[in-house]
């Protein structure tokens, strides 16, 4: 379709999603990482956001990742940072299989660290995001780890999510991983499961209600709202 913005595979990349209370940002590289965050020097907690495949349209600006943003936004005390793996949108480099891309997520959770400087750190990440998620939660210090989607039949989770509480959420028509699939999994990390009923990957129907649980399990206390 004529005019629709199409990634290097030529998959449809979706609109920019900002929200009046994130700023952009960027980590030097190489290669440079841009991204948007909401970061009060005060907060108590500080959330990762990691997308789903580059090379599927996968963006900051998904939909899924979006909410959860928005979501966490509405937390006077969570700041929280997402941003383009190398190669996506304004961030530069090129696809690395899953590799590359915990350099990029480590980068960003440093510089997430700098500007909430007394916050707990946490990740979320969704479909390709939760293989960097885990990935990067054996070399960094984490409060805690969302797997949302995850996709054990295209890369493999290999070795403890390290993390004090720990989350995978699954829909249990997911196009890539079976209940049972998200279930071993969660019993071999260690983790939580919750399943969301009738969903699939997409979440097209359900991502406030997503958002809501992801922000619950991110931040229980909630911190106080933010005033309208």
């Amino acid at each position: 379709m004529p005019g629709v913005p199409r990634n290097r595979e030529g998959v449809e990349i979706p609109p920019p999603v900002n929200l009046r209370e994130e700023t952009a940002f960027s980590v030097p590289g190489p290669p440079k990482i841009w991204g948007l965050e909401r970061a009060p020097s005060d907060a108590t907690d500080a959330v990762l956001l990691c997308h789903p495949h580059p090379q599927m349209g996968g963006t900051m600006h998904n939909a899924v990742v979006a909410a959860i943003a928005r979501e966490l936004a509405g937390r006077a005390s969570v700041a929280h940072a997402r941003f383009d793996f190398r190669g996506v949108g304004d961030s530069e480099g090129a696809y690395d299989a899953a590799r590359g891309e915990v350099d990029d997520a480590s980068r960003v959770l440093d510089h997430l660290a700098a500007r909430a400087p007394s916050a707990r750190l946490s990740i979320v990440g969704y479909s390709f995001g939760s293989v960097i998620a885990h990935r990067l939660s054996q070399r960094a210090t984490l409060a805690t780890a969302v797997l949302l989607c995850p996709v054990p039949t295209l890369f493999p989770y290999e070795g403890a999510l390290q993390a004090a509480r720990r989350l995978v959420c699954i829909g249990d028509r997911d196009d890539f991983t079976g209940p049972a699939e998200a279930e071993a999994l969660a019993r071999e990390l260690d983790a939580s499961l919750h399943v969301f009923p009738g969903e699939d990957h997409f979440f097209l129907r359900t991502r406030r209600q997503v958002a809501a649980v992801v922000g619950a399990f991110l931040a229980p206390c909630g911190g106080r709202e933010v005033p309208p």
